[in-house]
């Protein structure tokens, strides 16, 4: 099994080989690749990067998610699930945003308990359950669920946890007109950079340059093209959320650009071919998710549900979906997904087959 990847590391692909004549070195690939699959990746040298970008942003939320993912893993297998799609991740990244989730809403300010962990546990084995539920659902239209499995997850957990009273409701306020103004002269060209960086970390719920930085490494160690798309759109998003009058301290933590970041990846070269027809609706749908985020969160956040990724997940499922009505977008089969430049050459091939 070779690292889906376009920059090669001959120690990635051996180590993925190995891990098909290892049970022990196919589960920590399983872990690995699952923390890629949160960029839409399975290669375990992107998820390693990934570990390091939610570390710099909380070592403590870096535990409870490796531990679910674990969960997650083992008990994918445990079930039965198919061990290739536990192995590209696909039944494990829910569960390490499911632990992320955990730590970052229920016990923001606490250190790593029995409680949370156990919190966690009981996330990630519903996580899986979710995810087999929700493709075979989604299957009928060859789409992936995406985040939806770990959104679902957390939207049931998470305003459990108020009983514990452990957690507090996060009143959503809905932005005012004067924002507008307010947004520009508050945001500078550093202040909007730093948000577009700080909304790609946000992918992995971490506040911060340096978490952010990491992401885009990972992303540049799978795909090019996924760096790149997730950079303009993030920049779009934030871009957008000013034009809004959204407010500034939650487009300062790029809270409008990680959703916008997501479609973005997940719409194109992945769900579509890459092509200027692609390009347009890329545009548009990473713009209508910072609209879809800012919804979404004045009817979740007063009842304690986070809204995660899944605008992500309706938009980008949502086109797959209505990928009939699009004549001039070419979709692409969900079993050819890899990152956008491995697509395009699977392609290219099948296309030279007929």
């Amino acid at each position: 099994m070779s690292a889906i990847a376009t920059c090669k590391f001959p120690m990635v692909d051996r180590f993925k080989d190995y891990g098909e004549k290892n049970p022990v070195v196919g589960f920590i690939d399983s872990v690995l690749s699952g923390f890629g699959q949160i960029v839409l990746s399975d290669n375990p040298l992107t998820g390693l990067l990934i570990m390091l970008g939610i570390y710099l942003g909380s070592p403590s939320q870096l535990l409870t998610a490796v531990w679910a993912a674990c969960i997650a893993s083992a008990f994918a297998f445990f079930i039965g699930i198919d061990p290739f799609l536990v192995r590209h991740g696909l039944y494990t990244f829910s569960g390490a945003i499911v632990g992320l989730g955990i730590s970052l809403w229920g016990y923001t300010n606490q250190a790593v308990y029995p409680q949370i962990l156990l919190y966690a546990a009981m996330g990630a084995v519903v996580s899986v359950l979710v995810t087999a539920a929700l493709n075979a659902f989604f299957g009928k239209w060859e789409a992936p669920s995406l985040s939806v499995p770990y959104c679902v997850t957390l939207m049931m957990l998470i305003p459990a946890l108020f009983l514990t009273g452990k957690l507090a409701p996060q009143l959503y306020l809905a932005p005012q007109t004067v924002q507008v103004t307010d947004a520009f002269y508050m945001l500078d060209f550093e202040a909007f950079f730093e948000s577009t960086i700080a909304g790609v970390g946000e992918i992995c719920f971490q506040v911060g340059i340096p978490s952010g930085v990491c992401l885009i490494l990972a992303l540049l160690v799978s795909s090019r093209v996924d760096a790149a798309v997730a950079l303009i759109c993030a920049a779009l998003g934030t871009g957008f959320a000013m034009l809004l009058g959204l407010p500034t301290d939650n487009i300062l933590i790029g809270l409008y650009g990680y959703n916008a970041a997501l479609t973005g990846m997940g719409l194109f070269g992945r769900a579509f071919r890459m092509s200027g027809y692609s390009v347009v609706l890329t545009i548009i749908m990473a713009l209508f998710s910072v609209v879809l985020t800012a919804a979404m969160g004045a009817v979740f956040l007063p009842l304690g549900i986070p809204v995660a990724a899944l605008p992500f997940g309706v938009i980008v499922i949502g086109c797959i979906m209505g990928k009939d009505y699009f004549s001039r977008l070419t979709p692409v089969s969900i079993l050819l997904w890899g990152v956008p430049e491995t697509i395009e050459a699977a392609l290219k091939v099948q296309n030279q087959d007929q």
